[in-house]
């Protein structure tokens, strides 16, 4: 083997480790809970030695901070498609169908969901990490707003708060709903419901916009 084709084998075999360091971060945490997994048993898990976890990770802060941008990503690229089928004239006839289907086209992430409220708790005692983690949540809701007004907008509607507060309205809603449909036979149901009641309670029709589509 040349020396110029061990070169290129290293950057490929170090982009894999950062991934399946997180991954095996998400199942631990969704198994034991996240005080209960300790940087060993999430290198171990992965295949990797602790020193493996240092090399992409200065700490469990971080992994967790990853982790949080990681699936923040994965739910912008799902409302990203969603909404983009709203925009599609004559698909929906109203905004609570278009509602109940940017909705539904979220993934119901029970893992996720358990790891973002350890995520939370553990963040409200621990300043530092309380200052990361708000500043993603941020970021988040940044991203999330104009996906969201592109489907108000779309119906001639304007909202009767600012887009900040809509955004964290919604944002409650949907996760309130979700942490109490777990056992539920169809978990999408109550979150449609409950986020519709938020959108049609802060929405009214625009003053002067284009008539709805039919």
């Amino acid at each position: 083997m040349t020396v110029r084709n061990q070169v290129a084998r290293v950057p490929r075999k170090r982009s894999e480790t950062r991934p399946r360091i997180l991954s095996a971060a998400r199942q631990l945490m969704t198994e034991r809970g996240l005080d209960r997994v300790s940087i060993e048993a999430i290198a171990e898990h992965a295949g990797y030695t602790r020193g493996a976890f240092y090399s992409n990770f200065a700490s469990m802060d971080e992994l967790l901070l990853a982790l949080y941008e990681q699936h923040s990503d994965e739910l912008i690229s799902e409302l990203r498609s969603s909404t983009n089928d709203v925009s599609q004239p004559g698909v929906f006839e109203n905004l609570e169908a278009a509602v109940a289907h940017v909705v539904c086209a979220l993934p119901f992430d029970v893992q996720w969901f358990r790891i973002r409220t350890n995520l939370a708790a553990q963040a409200s005692r621990d300043p530092k990490l309380s200052l990361l983690y708000l500043e993603r949540e941020s970021a988040l809701r940044e991203q999330l707003t104009p996906r969201l007004m592109e489907v108000i907008n779309a119906f001639g509607c304007e909202l009767t708060v600012d887009p900040d507060t809509f955004t964290r309205a919604l944002v409650a809603a949907h996760d309130g709903a979700l942490a109490n449909s777990f056992a539920d036979t169809e978990p999408r149901g109550i979150r449609v419901v409950v986020c519709t009641a938020v959108v049609l309670g802060l929405t009214r029709p625009a003053a002067a916009s284009p008539q709805p589509r039919k």
